[in-house]
C-alpha cells in the first residue's frame, strides 16, 4: 500500500489535537499484550494514556498470504487474549468536568457535550475487544424517534447510511437500496423527536440505478445508489436523521410536524464539524486505520478495541487504503469495509485515500471504478482548503487542523502537474 495523508495543525501553538487510533490487528495484539498489566496505572496518567493511544497506529503486511483465509478463526492464543480482557467502566457523571455549551441544548445535543467534556479529563471507558460494539445506537439512545412523513417508508438497504465530505455546515449521506426506483430521502433534526427537516434528492444524477452482487445470496439484484447533502448547517452541532423513500403525493419539501414513528434501529446522527481555525478546548480525535481489506475477525478486533477505548466517541475517520482486498471490486467493498463498520460510518464520517489494492479496478486519472463510485470525497473545496475538483486528491478543515489527503502511489509518483500545482 502506498499513500500519502497530511495532517497540518493550524493556529499553533494553541490548537491541542491528540490524534488517537488502533492501526491493524498485529499492533493490538501487541498493545494487549504488553499493556495489558500496566492498564490500571496507565489510566491514572493521562499523559502516558495519550502516548499509548497514540503509538498503537500501524500497518499490518501488504500481503495478503499472511492473513487468515476468509472463515477462519481465532487460534488458541486469540483466543487467550481475549478472555484474560475485561471492561473497567468509568463514572463520566457531569461533577467531573464544567458543561460550558449546555446553555439552550435540548438532553440529545447534552449526549455529545458530555462525551466531549469526558474526553478533556481523559476518561475512557476501558480495554478490551469483547465486548458490545459501544457504537450501537441502544448504548447510548433507545427512544422511538419522529420524523417527517416522507421518510414513514423505505426500500430494503444493501448498504446503511453511511457519512461522507463532512464539513461545518454540511454532511453527504450515502446509501444503497433494492426494491424500488423512488428518490431518496433524508429527514433530520436536532432532537430524534423531531426529525422534521427533508430534503430528496434531484432525480437527475441521484438515484443511480445499477446491478450489483448481493454479497449474501451472490444473486444479481438492481440497486439504487442514493446521495444528499444536508446544507447550511449549524456547526459543531448534533444531529439525528433517518433515510427513507419517496412517497409519490409527498411532491413538496418542507419542514413540518413530526409525523412518523422510526424505531431506533433506523435513525441515526452525526455531530457536524467546529468552524475552520477554530481554537477548542476539547481534544479531537481521530481514527486513522489502514489495510483493514479482509474485514474479517481480526479487524472485528481493531473496531472493538478503539469503540472500547474511546467510548465510541470520536470525530472523523481517516481510510488509509487498501480497504478492500483483494481487488477493490464492488462487493468485496460491501462484505468487507462497509458491512464490519456499518454502524460507526452511519455516524462519523470517514475520508479515504486509494491504495494499490482499491486501484486494481480503478482508474486513478479518469476517477472511474468501485472506488470512486462508492467514495464522495471533499474535492470541491466546501469542507475546507482549497478545491482540487479532483477525487484522488483534497482537502478538509476540522478546527484548528488542516488535513490533505494525496494519492502518492499513481499521480504522485507519474508527476501529475496538476497535483503538484494544487498543492
Amino acid at each position: 500500500m502506498k499513500l500519502a495523508w497530511c495532517v497540518v495543525a493550524l493556529l499553533l501553538p494553541f490548537a491541542s489535537a491528540q490524534l488517537e487510533g488502533v492501526g491493524n490487528p498485529a499492533a493490538l495484539d501487541r498493545y494487549i499484550q504488553n499493556g495489558l498489566n500496566e492498564a490500571n496505572s496507565l489510566l491514572s496518567h493521562q499523559n502516558e494514556i495519550l502516548r499509548v493511544a497514540n503509538g498503537i497506529i500501524g500497518s499490518p503486511s501488504d500481503a495478503p498470504g499472511l492473513l487468515p483465509e476468509e472463515g477462519e478463526t481465532c487460534d488458541g492464543s486469540c483466543s487467550a487474549s481475549e478472555e484474560i480482557l475485561e471492561i473497567h467502566a468509568v463514572d463520566e457523571g457531569e461533577d467531573d468536568f464544567e458543561i460550558t455549551e449546555a446553555e439552550g441544548l435540548n438532553e440529545y445535543q447534552l449526549i455529545k457535550v458530555r462525551q466531549r467534556g469526558a474526553r478533556r479529563n481523559h476518561v475512557q471507558t476501558g480495554l478490551g475487544t469483547r465486548i458490545k460494539d459501544v457504537t450501537a445506537k441502544e448504548a447510548v439512545l433507545d427512544v422511538v424517534g419522529k420524523a417527517h412523513s416522507a421518510c414513514k417508508q423505505s426500500h430494503s438497504l444493501v448498504l446503511k447510511p453511511y457519512l461522507q465530505s463532512a464539513g461545518s455546515t454540511r454532511m453527504t449521506v450515502r446509501w444503497r437500496t433494492t426494491g424500488g426506483k423512488g428518490k431518496g430521502v433524508v429527514c433530520f433534526g436536532t432532537s430524534p423527536e423531531e426529525m422534521t427537516s427533508v430534503v430528496k434528492e434531484d432525480g437527475l444524477r441521484w438515484p443511480k440505478h445499477v446491478a450489483r452482487k448481493d454479497v449474501e445470496t451472490w444473486d444479481t439484484i438492481d440497486a439504487a445508489e442514493h446521495q444528499i447533502v444536508l446544507d447550511n448547517l449549524d456547526p459543531h452541532t448534533t444531529y439525528y436523521y433517518t433515510v427513507g423513500s419517496e412517497i409519490v403525493d409527498e411532491a413538496r419539501i418542507e419542514t413540518r410536524s413530526a409525523e412518523a414513528l422510526i424505531p431506533p434501529s433506523r435513525y441515526y446522527s452525526f455531530t457536524t464539524f467546529p468552524q475552520p481555525k477554530a481554537k477548542l478546548e476539547d481534544p479531537i480525535r481521530v481514527w486513522a486505520i489502514g489495510d483493514s481489506g479482509w474485514g474479517d475477525h481480526k479487524a472485528g478486533r481493531v473496531r472493538d478495541a478503539f469503540s472500547n477505548f474511546t467510548g465510541g466517541d470520536w470525530d472523523l475517520t481517516l481510510g488509509l487504503g487498501d480497504l478492500a482486498y483483494l481487488r477493490g471490486k464492488d462487493w468485496e467493498y460491501q462484505k468487507r469495509f462497509f458491512n464490519y463498520l456499518a454502524e460507526q460510518n452511519a455516524r462519523v464520517p470517514v475520508f479515504t485515500t486509494p491504495g494499490n489494492h482499491d486501484a486494481f479496478t480503478a482508474d486513478m486519472k479518469a476517477q472511474t471504478g468501485p472506488y470512486f463510485e462508492l467514495f464522495t470525497n471533499p474535492g470541491d473545496g466546501k469542507s475546507g482548503g482549497v478545491a482540487s475538483h479532483h477525487k484522488s486528491y483534497y482537502s478538509f478543515d476540522y478546527g484548528p487542523i488542516h488535513f490533505v489527503s494525496v494519492d502518492s502511489h499513481h499521480l504522485g509518483l507519474h508527476d501529475d502537474p496538476t497535483l503538484y500545482e494544487w498543492l
